[in-house]
């Protein structure tokens, strides 16, 4: 019997990692799933009422139900399988008073990107260093490469900047008319609010 709790235990950590790790698109859940494996070793750990079989046992089935579930949340992200059905979408803009094939045209903007005909679209406004197209090892890059106390001067970050290119370059290249001390302060509210 304990042998079963045991496995089921482990199971049940596992699947919880997996889940959040495999659904999860921000960075935030590096820092969540750090935090839950901290608690997951102790618990495997630190039991003084355990043997060495159960401990095995408990690893051994988070082990396996932890990829099997890393897997399954990245299929039901990458598959939608927690999103609502195109038929329910429609119906949702239906019900918002929009005709059937403006609710169409705006369900196929969304899913597909298309633009509704007779349209235009903007580029959607991102906050400065969030760019949904990098990983997130990349964006850690750039704010890495941007630290403060990688330069001798304000004007040396800021030209750093510019060779980042993206919106720290647009950033950059705005900053001309302002003072050198408030340039400095609009960089490091700009790095804070991406970078930290």
């Amino acid at each position: 019997m304990r042998s079963i709790q045991e496995i089921f235990a482990g199971v049940g950590l596992g699947a919880a990692v997996g889940i959040l790790v495999g659904m999860s698109t921000a960075p935030v859940v590096a820092i969540v799933v750090s935090s839950l494996v901290a608690l997951v070793a102790t618990f495997f750990g630190l039991s003084s009422q355990t043997t060495e079989g159960t401990k095995v046992l408990r690893i051994a089935s988070f082990g396996l139900a932890c990829p099997m579930a890393v897997f399954i949340g990245l299929g039901a992200r990458s598959h939608g399988w927690l999103t609502p059905s195109i038929q329910h979408q429609i119906a949702d803009w239906t019900n918002a008073g929009y005709s059937p094939a403006e609710a169409r045209s705006f369900v196929a903007f969304r899913e597909l990107g298309l633009i509704p005909e007779g349209q235009k679209t903007a580029e959607p406004q991102q906050p400065l260093g969030i760019r949904g197209d990098l990983p997130s090892e990349t964006r850690q890059a750039e704010c890495d490469h941007l630290l403060t106390s990688r330069f001798a001067s304000g004007a040396d970050r800021i030209y750093a900047m510019r060779k980042e290119g993206g919106a720290w370059k647009a950033l950059a290249n705005s900053l001309g008319d302002l003072d050198r001390s408030r340039q400095n302060a609009v960089v490091d509210a700009a790095y804070g609010l991406a970078c930290q």
